[in-house]
Parts: structure tokens; C-alpha cells; sequence
């Protein structure tokens, strides 16, 4: 843990002063003063400035010593140049905490010790040990690899996630690949909006962060320790889903906040394509500004440094540009994966999230009702309410909308008629392409938290000051509470000590050599998972891929014999 707390203060000083320098790139130079920024949004907004800058340099070289020296070169000089114009005194003399709240604090406290205690564990996902740790692995040793996909289809499942893990793993270091970041990107999450709550307000935003933490710690928790891409994905939509709400406290005055909502949210589609449903937030989001020529820039900006890069790290890896998807299918590579694979694994994955113990076209196959009998038939019972409740409350939302003035007026004033909206139809997308329920939460959570909150806003509305606050209070406790059990329930003392320094390294299991057209690498023995090392390692042999060259870095290509 005490390493992994160091690692914590270096990921803080590059994201912040690249966020800092990014707000500057996209016109804020001179209105961070009067701007009610704060220290968790400039770390958010440097999440994605250093992301994008992860994809460009891997465009050259790998992501080892020289690009991590490059990053944190480029942090001092700007630490330098701010700190000469004084700019870092500007957050410095701000408090995390405009107004000490200490049920609110508590809150805080814990879940940082929470997410600590797990980061520091054994990835769970069974994904990591099929392609997310070899991916990344790929990304630390060489440049951006043609055709990587033909190796192992999942290996060209572009994720830039996989890219920022890389930067900051320090494999550089012999036999090291620290896998630390997802439990500080959701401090960063997190915190940002715990750190919003206020006494006495009353507002969507009082309440979202204490509904919504205690739900993604009981679902997620075990993401903490994991490369997977779920996590990101659900705290980005899920933040940017609060700041809309607290927009209305903002004013047109902050139009910061819709820039710093609209590159995380183009964002999360860098990270998994599932997430393409964000588009539709953006939109309102445009739809709603003062300054839509402003925010048309800054989001031509973010697809340049963001989605640009990602696109075309997609064809380097497969030859398709939205990979796994055939779309824009015009490009002819000699490392291009064939399309009937691509269309196969669009197949594999849309049966396997349905019910992944039955044929995919068999599944793919069935009526509607058939399926969906199915697929419920394998959720456990907190599942089945969690996605039984994001139905309900959309209903119950708009319903009480049309009955009750009020409610109407306090739905148009937070912004929650339009997150339902849009986090319904990001559920509908997910329901209808691949229903695995890890691929939906991004959508549910946010969904249930919010329908929640904007009903306890509506009835504290009818309640006197004191009682109001008794609510929040007991909202406040009770979310305490629920993390405290949670905490509990996965403490293991031996764990402590174990990772009382460093956090516990992947896993190494059984592997055997086997043999492409041309070279050797090694295969999974056992479980069709390779985790990290040997390398480079794959579930299981692809016949017809060959080297393109005399080395790996020079790319694979499928050769039909």
C-alpha cells in the first residue's frame, strides 16, 4: 500500500498540471481565477488531456521509461511555468471542502481507505487473464502493432484505457506492471462529488454521490484491482451525469463544466465503443449551450487529440476503424483481420453476453420473449432488481411529471428529466446489443441513483428546514453504514501484510510453446488465461497468421492456405 500511495502522488502532480495546461489550451487562461473550478475537476480534465497524449506517443514508441519520462518532464516544465505565473496558488488556498461537513468527510475517509485496500488485491476478472494484462503488455514493449488482432481478436479491442495503464505501470522496472490506476481514477471520481455536497442546499447533487457510491462499491468493487474496462466507463457517465445536474448551481457563467462533460464523455468511447450511447448527452449538451460555436471547438478539439488517434490506432491493430464493428469497412491492409472473423466475434460477443453457456447463433436466433426468459433465468436476484428498478423509475419519473407540478418544476431545474433520457437510452442500446450485465452498469446505477434522488429532493421539498436535513442526514448515515459493512465484509488481515508495500502481482499460470505460420510463442494451459507473463501469450493457437516481418513489432497477417 505504501507504494501504491507514492504511485497515487505522481499520477496527482502529471494529471493536475496537464489538466491545468488543458484548460488553458481550450480558453481559460484568463478565468481560472473568478471560475468556480476546483482541484477535482483539473485532475479529471488532466485524465483525459494525458490519455490522448498516451495514444499519440504510442504511435512511436512503446509505453516504457521513455514515454513515462516524457510525461513527467513535460509536468515539471508546466509546474514551472504555472508556478512563475502563479497560477498554482490559485488551488492551492482552496480547500477540497468549501464547507466542513463531517458525516460528509467520514464518507470520504472511508471510501479512499475502502478503494485502497482493494486496488491492492488480485484482479478478479477473468478478462485480465485472457487479453486485458497481455494487451497492455503489448502496449508497454512495442509501438502500436499491424494486425495484433489476427494474433488474438480481443487484443485489437482498442481500448485507450489499456494505453494510460501502460504509461503509468512502471514496467520499466524488472518483473513490475503495477496495476494501481483504477483505484485512483475512482478517488478522482469519487471524491469530485462527495467533495460537492453542502449542508442546507438541497440539491439532486446533495444526494446522487451518497445513493450512487454504496451501489457501485456492492457491484464493482472487485474492478478496484482490475485492468477491465467497465469501471472507467461507469464512473465517467456516471460523473458526467452529476455534473449535469450540478450545472444548474453553475450557471452560463462556468461553461467549463459542459467542456470538461463532453471529453470525458469522448472519452469513455476511447475506452469501450459500448459507450457510443454518450453521443446522445453531448447532444444536449449542445443543444443547451449559450456558446454552441465555443462547444462545437472544444468538441472537434477532444475528437482530434481523442477520437482521431483512437481510430486510427484501430486500424493499425485490425484494419477496421471501430473494430469490432465491420463499419467503414474501406480500408485494404495486408494485416487486416478477415471479415467473416470480424463479423463472427460481432456474433460471439452479442450470443455471449445474452447467455454465454448456449451456441451464439442459437441464441441470436430465438424470439425476442424466448431469449429474454433466457437471459433472466441467469441473473442472480440483486441483478434482476437493479435492472428491474432502471425500468421502474424512468416510469415513475415522467409519470409523477405529469401529475405533480412541482416535481416538474424540480425536474426541469435539475436536469433530471434529461439524464433519465439519456441514461434510458444508453439501457435500451445495451439491452438490445449485448445485455451482459458488467457492459450495462454504466447505464443502471446512475439511473437507479438518480431517479432516487430526484424523488427525495421532491418530498424534502414538502418538509420544514429541520426535517430536511434529518433526511439528508439519515441518507448520509446509512450510506456510512452500507460502505462500512462492505469493507468489512472483504477485509483480510493476512491480505494487509501482504501488500502492506507493494500491491499483489499478477498471476502466473501453466503455459506451453505453440506454433503460428511462422514463429513460436506460447499458449494457455489451463483456463485460457495467460495474465501478464510469459509474453507475448495467447488462449490458444490461430492457424494461418504469420509474422509480417522478422520481429513483433513489425505486425501479423491472417493467410488463408
Amino acid at each position: 500500500m505504501f507504494i501504491t500511495l507514492i504511485l497515487w502522488a505522481i499520477y496527482f502532480f502529471v494529471f493536475f498540471l496537464y489538466g491545468l495546461a488543458g484548460f488553458w489550451l481550450f480558453g481559460f487562461k484568463t478565468r481560472l481565477k473568478e471560475s468556480k473550478l476546483e482541484i477535482s475537476h483539473i485532475l479529471l480534465f488532466g485524465l483525459v488531456v494525458v490519455t490522448a497524449f498516451g495514444l499519440i506517443l504510442n504511435f512511436i514508441i512503446p509505453m516504457r521509461l521513455i514515454a513515462f519520462s516524457i510525461m513527467v518532464a513535460g509536468a515539471i516544465i508546466l509546474f514551472i511555468y504555472f508556478f512563475r505565473q502563479g497560477q498554482l496558488r490559485l488551488f492551492i488556498k482552496k480547500p477540497i471542502w468549501n464547507k466542513k461537513n463531517w458525516l460528509k468527510i467520514s464518507i470520504s475517509i472511508l471510501v479512499f481507505i475502502f478503494v485502497l485496500y482493494n486496488t491492492v488485491q488480485l484482479s478478479k476478472n477473468p478478462d485480465s487473464g485472457q487479453y486485458h494484462t497481455q494487451a497492455i503488455r503489448w502496449t508497454e514493449s512495442y509501438p502500436v502493432v499491424p494486425g495484433l488482432g489476427n494474433l488474438h481478436d480481443r487484443l485489437a479491442y482498442n481500448s485507450s484505457w489499456f494505453v494510460l495503464l501502460a504509461l503509468f505501470s512502471f514496467s520499466f522496472f524488472p518483473g513490475i506492471s503495477f496495476h494501481v490506476m483504477p483505484g485512483f481514477v475512482f478517488l478522482l471520481f469519487s471524491i469530485g462529488m462527495l467533495s460537492q455536497i453542502q449542508p442546507r442546499r438541497f440539491h439532486i447533487t446533495d444526494i446522487f454521490p451518497i445513493l450512487f457510491l454504496p451501489l457501485l462499491l456492492f457491484t464493482n468493487a472487485s474492478e478496484l484491482s482490475s485492468p477491465g474496462t467497465d469501471l472507467p466507463v461507469i464512473l465517467a457517465v456516471s460523473y458526467c451525469v452529476f455534473l449535469f445536474s450540478f450545472k444548474s448551481l453553475l450557471g452560463e457563467t462556468e461553461p467549463w463544466a459542459s467542456i470538461l462533460m463532453a471529453g470525458l464523455l469522448l472519452w469513455t468511447i476511447t475506452i469501450k465503443l459500448s459507450a457510443i450511447p454518450v453521443l446522445l448527452l453531448i447532444f444536449v449538451l449542445l443543444v443547451e449551450s449559450k456558446n454552441r460555436v465555443r462547444f462545437i471547438k472544444s468538441v472537434l478539439g477532444f475528437s482530434f487529440l481523442l477520437i482521431f488517434p483512437w481510430m486510427i490506432r484501430n486500424l493499425i491493430l485490425s484494419g477496421y476503424p471501430l473494430f469490432p464493428s465491420p463499419m467503414l469497412n474501406v480500408f485494404n491492409f495486408d494485416w487486416k483481420i478477415p471479415l467473416t472473423q470480424v463479423q463472427a466475434e460481432q456474433i460471439s460477443i452479442r450470443g455471449w453476453a445474452r447467455f454465454p453457456r448456449m451456441d451464439p447463433n442459437e441464441i441470436l436466433s430465438l424470439p425476442l420473449l424466448s431469449w429474454v426468459k433466457i437471459w433472466l433465468s441467469n441473473l442472480t436476484l440483486n441483478r434482476k432488481i437493479l435492472i428491474l428498478s432502471s425500468l421502474v423509475i424512468p416510469i415513475i419519473h415522467f409519470g409523477t411529471i405529469l401529475i405533480n407540478r412541482k416535481y416538474r418544476e424540480i425536474s426541469k431545474q435539475n436536469g433530471s428529466r434529461f439524464t433519465i433520457v439519456f441514461l434510458f437510452a444508453g439501457f435500451v442500446f445495451w439491452f438490445f446489443s449485448a445485455p451482459n450485465i458488467r457492459f450495462g452498469f454504466a447505464f443502471i446505477l446512475p439511473q437507479i441513483a438518480i431517479g432516487i434522488s430526484a424523488f427525495l429532493i421532491w418530498f424534502m421539498d414538502l418538509l420544514e428546514e429541520k426535517w430536511k436535513q434529518v433526511l439528508l442526514n439519515t441518507v448520509s448515515l446509512g450510506s456510512f453504514v452500507l460502505v462500512s459493512v462492505l469493507f468489512i465484509r472483504s477485509l483480510d488481515f493476512y491480505k494487509i501484510q501482504t501488500t502492506i508495500l507493494f500491491p499483489t502481482a499478477y498471476p502466473t499460470l501453466p503455459t506451453e510453446p505453440c506454433h503460428l505460420g511462422n514463429a513460436t510463442i506460447f499458449c494457455a494451459s489451463s483456463y485460457n488465461e495467460c495474465w501478464y507473463s510469459p509474453f507475448p501469450c495467447i488462449p490458444s493457437a490461430i492457424e494461418n497468421v504469420y509474422l509480417r516481418g522478422d520481429n513483433y513489432a513489425q505486425g501479423f497477417y491472417y493467410k488463408n492456405d
